[in-house]
């Protein structure tokens, strides 16, 4: 079929040794996201999210598109995530930016239970830290739309747009390393609707089973 298939990776069943992570397959194009050292790739581990398969990063990690991204606002970022410590540290979920902090980060906030988008200005929501949610950020100056697990708030990430950055999966070109985990993230070259948000968070929730 062409799935990945988890329990037998190069011969070696992930459930026993150490896989990691090297690409993240882009689904709409060929802009894959490629960690190509080894010590610097999340591990792939097993049962995260009931019988679900994940990316573990802790703290080092990072995958790091070849190409880059460049779009106005609004545009969108969603993953299911989680983060495992730093809790007072910022932890970069989804990164699209430079160093100088241009573009757009979807991160953990340097605050307890928060997550935090930023493209100029700091618009932060609740989120616990250790359980895995659901999130989508919808960037789009002062009428952001910051989503996790249904729950919604609106606020002011500012309005910087993304001029040919490469994107980002765990980590930051400022160097703010996540510590916890990935099952899935997407880049939105828009916005997303209402009615589309809400499916969404049903359809990510349903992946993995009652969580």
């Amino acid at each position: 079929t062409g799935d990945l298939v988890v329990s037998a990776i190069g011969g070696s069943n992930c459930a026993i040794v150490t896989c990691t992570v090297r690409t993240v397959y882009d689904k709409v194009g060929t802009n894959h996201a490629v960690q190509t050292t080894i010590a610097s790739r999340p591990t792939f581990v097993a049962n995260v999210i009931n019988s679900s398969w994940c990316m573990t990063f802790a703290g080092a990690h990072s995958l790091v598109t070849a190409g880059n991204y460049t779009r106005n606002q609004p545009y969108a970022m969603v993953a299911v995530a989680n983060r495992t410590g730093d809790f007072t540290i910022q932890n970069e979920i989804i990164n699209v930016g430079d160093a100088a902090f241009n573009g757009g980060f979807f991160l953990w906030a340097d605050a307890n239970n928060t997550l935090q988008m930023y493209a100029g200005s700091v618009f932060n929501s609740t989120a616990a830290n250790t359980t895995f949610h659901a999130i989508q950020g919808v960037f789009n100056g002062a009428s952001s739309i910051a989503a996790t697990d249904g729950s919604e708030s609106t606020g002011d990430a500012g309005a910087q747009n993304i001029s040919s950055y490469v994107l980002t999966l765990g980590n930051s070109p400022s160097a703010q390393p996540l510590r916890g985990g990935i099952c899935e993230a997407g880049f939105v070259a828009g916005t997303i609707s209402s009615g589309n948000r809400t499916s969404l968070n049903s359809n990510m929730h349903g992946a993995y089973g009652a969580w």
